[in-house]
Formats: structure tokens, sequence, C-alpha cells
């Protein structure tokens, strides 16, 4: 008689996985139209309520919330479970909603969109909930159907006292504390300060202060901490970290200034609601390549390809939008925005799916965790950046533009400044008050304005090229983890007796067994 071990069996209850991930998806939905729409209508928002000059730190809040909260929420995940950690931030997010809905100024909405930052808290969970309930070699699905719609239980034999003493509490309170301050830092570059000025400099030093102490405090002093030193172990997480920020500026760049252009250009020619359904375009792009592309890493087990494809269509994009002049036509900005979609469906599932497959799997919260974080954390670096390539660009060419557009026409240069600052009102009443204006000077002034504005969009564009064509070079050193894209599944669903005796090695007997061994066996 030979005895022979059967591969451990595998269950799952695919109707019940299936069901949950589409709930994620509802979560990833919601958080998609308040963080889009921090963006996309913060001048609708400023139109109405005022405060146009404090309006970048609608989409601000939202991504410092977000790099702020994801980290600890994360890691508590793994002591105390994943449903409350989700059910409460998302409360949070509606709490948000409510209070951008009827804010009557500009600082309320903020603070909105602050609260409503504080559900993206959450936002690791869900890629983890989603990859850990399916086999492995499934992640790539898990991850296209959330990203589609845009847990390891708690810790056994740890009494409440022991988690809480686990838990990060230094490095949670560095990693909050550096990266506000190095964010607001920089969001006061050219809005309104120079890098010279005291309330620039004394936040931005000391976040990059706090931020140096904590990368010395979790290297040498907390190797299970905040950046557990277990998640790099493999070069792919911080090659998959670095790229996901990158992609997170990207996302706040054409969330910021793609519709923001487009307004600009076509003034008079579009409403603001065909500007939102352009935009929309990308996300249609990103539902449709997402599930291609989760299928394609599913088939061929590689993710070197796709996540470099993904920053060539962030190139493709940026380099598209640079050209966009002030006589480009409509059409165009709908093809452009198509680019934006492909690489946003296929950069998060690629990502993701690589850092969870490089980690160990009692660790994949904090491996999310930290994935969504640094997403936030390039796009708050990212919001600032831009602003301030965005100010410099407008600043150094509005006035010499106005200026060449209307002294030939004869207006005086005593003038100039007053009509300038009446254009950016697009009030036409004041417009027309200003001394000198007539109709023929008032849509010269307007043509150089629009072509000002270009000349800033155009560097913001530019930048964001730079910084794809760099996530392409660093994405080519990603090893493909073949051997990983397997059946295994790190948290079943039905995590029960029945689980545990299905994963028990079954023994078969062969047909040229001999009686007494068959015997034994039954015994």
């Amino acid at each position: 008689m030979t005895l022979v071990n059967e591969p451990e069996p595998v269950y799952w209850n695919p109707v019940k996985a299936c069901l949950l991930i589409l709930s994620l998806t509802t979560h990833y939905i919601c958080e998609l139209l308040f963080i889009v729409g921090s963006g996309v209508y913060a001048r609708d928002i400023a139109e109405v309520v005022g405060g146009a000059e404090i309006s970048s730190w609608c989409i601000s809040a939202v991504t410092i919330l977000t790099a702020a909260f994801a980290p600890p929420i994360a890691q508590a995940a793994d002591f105390w479970g994943r449903k409350w950690l989700l059910v409460v931030p998302t409360f949070l997010g509606f709490i948000g909603s409510i209070v951008v809905a009827t804010a009557q100024s500009m600082q309320v909405a903020i603070i909105g969109f602050a609260i409503g930052g504080a559900s993206f808290g959450a936002q690791p969970l869900v890629h983890a909930v989603a990859s850990e309930v399916l086999p492995r070699r499934h992640r790539p699905y898990a991850q296209s159907t959330v990203n589609s719609s845009i847990g390891v239980g708690a810790i056994i034999a740890l009494t409440f006292g022991e988690k809480i003493r686990a838990l990060d509490w230094i490095g949670f309170l560095l990693f909050n504390a550096g990266l506000v301050t190095f964010c607001v830092g920089l969001s006061y570059s050219q809005n309104p300060f120079p890098w010279t000025n005291a309330h620039l400099l004394a936040p931005f030093l000391t976040g990059v202060g706090i931020l140096a102490a904590l990368v010395l405090y979790e290297v040498k002093f907390k190797k299970d901490g905040l950046f557990h030193h277990g998640l790099f172990q493999h070069r792919n997480f911080p090659i998959a970290v670095t790229a996901v920020a990158i992609e997170g500026l990207v996302f706040v760049a054409a969330s910021n200034y793609y519709p923001f252009e487009m307004a600009t250009v076509l003034a008079g020619r579009i409403s603001s609601f065909r500007v939102a359904v352009c935009f929309a375009v990308a996300f249609v792009a990103l539902f449709a390549i997402a599930n291609v592309v989760g299928a394609y890493i599913h088939r061929t087990k590689t993710v070197r390809g796709p996540a470099m494809a993904s920053f060539v269509g962030f190139i493709i994009f940026g380099a598209a939008s640079a050209s966009i002049k002030s006589s480009t036509p409509e059409a165009h900005f709908w093809g452009f925005v198509i680019f934006y979609g492909i690489g946003l469906g296929t950069c998060l599932i690629t990502l993701l799916t690589t850092a969870q497959l490089a980690t160990p799997p009692e660790l994949i919260s904090i491996t999310s965790g930290l994935m969504a974080s640094m997403r936030s954390f390039g796009g708050a670096v990212g919001v600032a950046i831009q602003l301030a390539i965005f100010n410099s660009g407008l600043n150094s060419n509005l006035v010499p533009q106005v200026t060449a557009a209307v002294e030939p026409l004869g207006l005086s240069a005593t003038s100039i400044g007053p009509l300038i600052a009446a254009l950016d009102t697009e009030n036409r009443t004041l417009i027309q008050a200003v001394p000198g204006v007539n109709q023929e000077i008032i849509e010269a002034a307007e043509a150089a304005r629009t072509d000002a504005f270009v000349l800033g969009f155009r560097d913001v564009w530019i930048s964001v090229a730079a910084f794809a064509a760099f996530g392409i070079f660093i994405c080519y050193f990603v090893e493909n983890p073949k051997t990983e894209f397997n059946s295994k599944i790190d948290a079943p669903l039905e995590g029960t007796a029945r689980v545990r005796e299905l994963e028990k090695p079954h023994v078969s007997i062969r047909d040229d067994a001999s009686p007494a061994a068959m015997s034994a066996v039954s015994e």
C-alpha cells in the first residue's frame, strides 16, 4: 500500500465574497465622488459662497487627512478587525458631505471636506479586505473591481491593553505632525507667500525635521511599527510605494487643473456641466480598462508591463495637455482625457497587487494603509508643487500679456491693473466700469488673459509628464511575482470548523493497498 498526500483543498464562497466586494465598491464610489468634487467643483463652490483664494484647500484637506489617518487605521485593523474601522470613518464621510452641501462660506466647506477626508482613512481596508477574501490568483480581479468603482482578523491571544500598547503611537504622532506641517508649508508656496517668508518656511522646515525624526525612529528603534521592516523584504514594495505617490500627484493635477483649463479656454462656449461630463470620460475609460488589465495580470502573472504602461498613459496625457492653446477645439479635450483614464485604471490595480504580493500576508492591512497614505502624500505634495508652478507661470505672464494686448488700443497704464482685477471677477458690470475700456479692449484683454492662464497650465502638465517619466523608470525594476499568483486565501470568509476540517491534509489509498493497510487507515 502507498499513502498519498493530496493537495490542500481550497474552499471559498464566491457568492458571499462577491457581495462583500460589491459593498466595498459602493464605498469607493462615494470616495470618488467626494474627492473629485473637492477638486473639480471647488471653484463652483467659491462662486456661490466666496473664498476663491482658499479654494485649493478643499482637495488639500482631503489628501492631507487621508495620508494622516490611513496608516494608523490600517495598523489598528490588525488588532480590532476591519468592520468598525470601515463603518465609523464611512459615517464621517456622510457627515462631511452634509456639511459641504449646507456650507454658507468657504471656511465651512473646507471643514466639511476635512471631516469627509477622515473617512478616507478606511481606504486601505477596502483594498485589503477585497484581496484577502479571494484566492491570491484572483487578486487582480479584486483590485480591478474595487478600482472600477473607484480581514486578517484580530491578533489572537492579545488583551485589549496589549493591543493598545502594540500600536506605534510615536510613529503615528510623528507621521501625522510631520505630514501636516510639511504640506501646510508647501501649500503656502506662492499662495500667497514667497519661499523667503517665515509663514512658509516655519511649517515647511518643521515638517521636514519631524519627518526626518520619523525615519530615524522607524529605522533604528521600531522594527515592527508603522513602517514594519517586514514590508521591505522585497524590492517591489518600496517601488510600488514610490510609484503610487507619483500616481497621487498625477491624480490631483488632473482633478484640479484639467476641468479648470477646459473652462478657461472654452469660456463662454461651454457649460460647467459639460466640463464635468468631459472629465467623467476619464472614469468611463478607467472602468473599461480596469477589468481588462485585471484579466491580463491574472492570465500572464506579470505586473511590470502594466505598471510601466500606466505611466506611459500619464505621459501622453501630460504631453497632450501641455500642447493645449487658447485656440484648441473642444474635441481635443474629450480625447486627451481618455489617456488619463487609461493610466488611472491600470496604475492602481497593478501597484496594489504588486505591493500586496511582495509583503507577508499578516501585514496586508499595513501594506494597503501605507499605499493609500503615500498616494495621498503624493497628492498633497502635488497640490502644493502644482499650485506654486501654476502661480509662477501665471503671475509672470498675466500683466505683460494683457499690457501688450491693450496698450496699443489706447488703454492707459493706470487702468490695466483694475481691468485685470475686474476680469478675475468675471463680472461684466465691473469690467465695463473700468475707465477707458471699450468692447474691443475687453475682448483683447480676455484673450491675453486666457493666453497667460494657458502658459501656467502648460508648466503644470510638463511637471506631470516629468514625474510620470520617473514612474516608468522605477517600474522597470519591478519583478514579476509569478509564484505568488496561486490559490491560497489569506483570510477566507468561511473561517469556521468546516474550513479547518477541509484544510486538513487528506489521505487517499491507492487500489493496490493491502487490507491491513486499509484497516489501519480507517482506524
